[in-house]
C-alpha cells in the first residue's frame, strides 16, 4: 500500500503534538513553559547523520479540543491518527486507514511524518519518551532550574463586572463645590467693563443741554418714532434753533442730526438718573447685570452712608455663587424713599419669575437666597432644577433635613443620603438605600430594627411585608404572621394574609389543604374558631378544585354546627357556602328566628 500526504484547508484529526526546533535542551524546557502546556511524553528527535538533536516532539493533553496560538510562539503543531501517526497541521494521509491497518502498517509503534529535514526518510518512528522530570535532570543544572521555574505572581487586574447592580454620584468637596458655583455662574468680568454707577455727574452745560433735548424731545419714556426707529421732534422751534447749530458745526442731514442728538439725550438723561432708578431700568435691559450691584433687602450684605436713609449702591456680586458673600467696594449713595425696598423686592421677584420662565433656576434661586432672604423657595427652585447638591446644601442652612436627604437621594448621593436618615432614625429609608447599592447585609440590619419597631407596635402584617418584599425572606414573613394569629394581634387580617402569600408561593393544593387543617386544629383549641370561619368564606371562594373547596366547607360545617346550640346566628354562616341554595338560605333564617 503507498500512502500520499496531501495538504487541507483544515485539520482532520486532533492536535495533540508541538515540534520544538533545536538541540538545546534549555530551550526545549524554556518554550514549554511559555507555551503553558501540559506536557505528557517528550520524544527527543536525533539527525541520522550525525546522531545529534535536531529537536523534540511534544505530545500534550488535548481535552479541551484546542490550544492557545497566542502561547504557540515559533513551534508547530502536529496532528495524531489514532494515537500512531503524527502529521504537520493542515496535512492529511490518502487513503485514510483505521486503527488495525494503521496498527498493522506501523508495527504497533508510533511515527512522526516530517519531511523538511536531512534524513534519509520523512518517516521517524517515535520510541523512547522521557518526561519533563527527565528533561530537567538531563539538561539544566539546577541553578538555572530554580530560576527557570520559581514561582511567579501574576499583576493586579482589573476585574470588570458582568452587570451593574448600583451606581452612586460622589458629590464634590464644599471648597471645590462652592468655587464652582463662582466660576459657572457668571462669566469672567472683562476688564474694561466699568461699574455703570461710577458716570460723573453733569457739568453746567450738561444739565443746560440736558433741558433743551427734554423740551425738544418730551420724556424719554414717551419718545415718538417713525417707521424705520428714528426719533420725532415735535418741537419747531427747538428744531429751528438746532438747526442753526447745526448749519454752523455739522454737514449732516436733518435726521442724522436729530438721531445724534437723541442718543446725546439718552446718555445725559441716563447720567442724571438717581442710582435706584438706574438699577431698575438696568433690571429692564440687562437683568443679569443688574443682579451684580443688586442691593438685599435687609441690611445684610449693604453698607450704610452717613446719612440717614441712604445706602451705597456698587457692584456687590462679582458671581451668583449661592455661599458666596457679597463684595462691597466703593461707589454712589443714593437717597431712598419709604418704597424704595418694596420696589426693589417687586424688581426682584419679577425678574426671577422671568428666569424661572427661561428654564435658569440657578440665577433665579440667586435672587430668592441673597436679594430676597427666602432660603426655602431658593432651594425648591434649586431642587426643580435638578441642581440637587445646591439645595441639599442650603436645606441643610435652614435645618431641613428631610429635604436635603431626599435632595441627595435624587442625585443619587447615596452616601450622604444614607448619614442623614441615621441622624433623623429613618431606619427603613436607610435600608432601602443600603439595598438600593446592593449592600444587603446593612439594609437587613436595618430592616431587623424596624421589623422589632413594628411588633412592638403589634404591626404584624407591616414587619411581614419587609421581610417578604425587602429582605427576600417570605418564609420569615409568613411566620410572623401566624405569630399575629396565634397571640389574636390582628388576628383575621394576619391569617388571611398568610394564606393570600401561600397562595401566590405554592399551586400545590396539599399543602394549602394541609395548612388549613393544621389551623383548623389551632383554632378549635384555643376558641378562635369564629375568626377562622371568616378566613375560610374568602379561601372558599377562591378559584381551585371541587376536592380543596369541599375540604374547606366541611371546616365550616364543622365550626358552625360546634356552635350552632349556643348562638343560633350561626346558621346564617351557612349561606357563603350555599350562594346558589336558596332553600338552605330561607331554612337557616327560619332556624335562627324559632331558636
Amino acid at each position: 500500500m503507498q500512502l500520499q500526504f496531501k495538504r487541507t484547508e483544515k485539520n482532520n484529526f486532533p492536535l495533540q503534538g508541538i515540534l520544538i526546533k533545536g538541540n538545546d535542551i534549555q530551550k526545549w524546557i524554556f518554550e514549554m513553559d511559555a507555551m503553558q502546556i501540559s506536557v505528557e511524553k517528550i520524544y527527543p528527535l536525533k539527525n541520522t547523520s550525525d546522531d545529534t538533536f535536531f529537536g523534540c516532539l511534544i505530545v500534550f493533553n488535548n481535552s479541551n479540543n484546542g490550544i492557545d496560538k497566542q502561547y504557540l510562539r515559533a513551534n508547530q503543531l502536529f496532528q495524531c491518527i489514532e494515537g500512531t501517526l503524527f502529521l504537520p497541521e493542515h496535512t492529511t494521509i490518502f487513503p485514510l486507514l483505521n486503527q488495525s491497518e494503521l496498527e498493522e502498517l506501523c508495527t504497533s509503534n508510533q511515527y512522526l511524518f516530517y519531511p523538511n529535514f536531512e534524513t534519509k526518510s520523512s518517516l521517524i518512528e517515535l520510541s523512547d519518551y522521557v518526561t519533563l522530570k527527565d528533561l530537567l535532570r538531563i539538561g539544566m543544572p539546577k541553578t538555572d532550574f530554580q530560576n527557570s521555574f520559581k514561582p511567579r505572581k501574576p499583576a493586579k487586574s482589573v476585574s470588570i463586572p458582568k452587570e451593574i447592580r448600583a451606581f452612586q454620584v460622589k458629590p464634590i468637596s464644599a471648597e471645590d463645590y462652592l468655587k464652582h458655583l463662582e466660576e459657572s455662574i457668571f462669566k469672567e468680568k472683562d476688564e474694561k467693563d466699568d461699574d455703570f454707577l461710577n458716570d460723573k455727574p453733569l457739568s453746567f452745560w450738561e444739565k443746560e443741554k440736558l433741558n433743551l433735548l427734554k423740551k425738544a424731545f418730551g420724556d424719554r419714556k414717551d419718545i415718538k418714532k417713525d417707521k424705520d426707529g428714528n426719533p420725532i421732534l415735535d418741537d419747531k422751534n427747538v428744531l429751528h434753533t438746532l438747526g442753526k447749530l447745526k448749519g454752523f458745526f455739522s454737514k449732516e442731514t436733518d435726521q442724522e442730526f436729530i438721531n445724534n442728538l437723541y442718543q446725546d439725550y439718552e446718555e445725559l438723561e441716563r447720567r442724571n438718573q438717581s442710582k435706584i432708578d438706574k438699577l431698575m431700568e438696568l433690571f429692564e435691559t440687562n437683568p443679569e447685570e443688574a443682579l451684580k450691584y443688586a442691593i438685599p433687602t435687609d441690611t445684610e450684605g449693604t453698607s450704610r452712608g452717613t446719612t440717614a436713609g441712604e445706602i451705597e449702591l456698587n457692584k456687590r456680586w462679582n458671581d451668583f455663587g449661592l455661599f458666596g458673600t457679597s463684595n462691597n467696594r466703593g461707589g454712589g449713595t443714593a437717597p431712598l424713599a419709604d418704597n424704595t425696598f418694596q420696589r426693589l423686592r417687586d424688581k426682584y421677584r419679577q425678574t426671577a419669575t422671568d428666569l424661572i420662565e427661561k428654564g435658569d433656576y440657578k440665577k433665579a434661586a440667586f435672587i430668592y437666597l441673597k436679594l430676597l432672604k427666602e432660603r426655602y423657595t431658593a432651594a425648591s427652585l434649586l431642587e426643580r432644577g435638578k441642581f440637587y447638591q445646591d439645595a441639599a446644601l442650603i436645606y441643610l442652612q435652614i435645618n431641613n433635613k428631610n429635604k436635603a436627604a431626599e435632595c441627595y437621594e435624587k442625585g443619587n448621593m447615596i452616601k450622604e443620603a444614607i448619614e442623614i436618615y441615621k441622624e433623623l432614625n429613618k431606619d427603613e429609608k436607610v435600608g432601602d438605600l443600603y439595598n438600593s447599592i446592593d449592600r444587603k447585609k446593612e439594609a437587613n440590619f436595618y430592616f431587623e430594627k424596624v421589623i422589632e419597631q413594628h411588633k412592638n407596635s403589634r404591626r404584624y402584617i407591616a414587619a411581614a411585608l419587609l421581610y417578604r418584599n425587602k429582605m427576600q425572606k417570605p418564609m420569615k414573613g409568613q411566620e410572623l404572621l401566624l405569630e399575629g394569629w396565634e397571640k389574636n394581634i390582628d388576628a383575621f387580617n394576619c391569617l388571611n394574609n398568610y394564606f393570600v402569600n401561600l397562595r401566590n408561593d405554592t399551586e400545590n393544593e396539599e399543602i394549602i389543604e394541609e395548612k388549613l387543617s393544621e389551623i383548623y386544629d389551632n383554632a378549635t383549641s384555643r376558641n378562635a374558631e369564629r375568626t377562622f370561619l371568616e378566613v375560610l368564606k374568602l379561601e372558599y371562594g377562591k378559584e381551585q378544585s371541587k376536592k380543596l373547596t369541599l375540604s374547606i366547607r366541611e371546616m365550616a360545617y364543622k365550626i358552625i354546627s360546634k356552635n350552632l346550640k349556643t348562638d343560633t346566628s350561626m346558621a346564617e354562616h351557612l349561606k357563603p357556602f350555599n350562594p346558589n341554595d336558596k332553600m338552605m338560605t330561607k331554612e337557616a333564617g327560619r332556624f335562627r328566628v324559632k331558636r
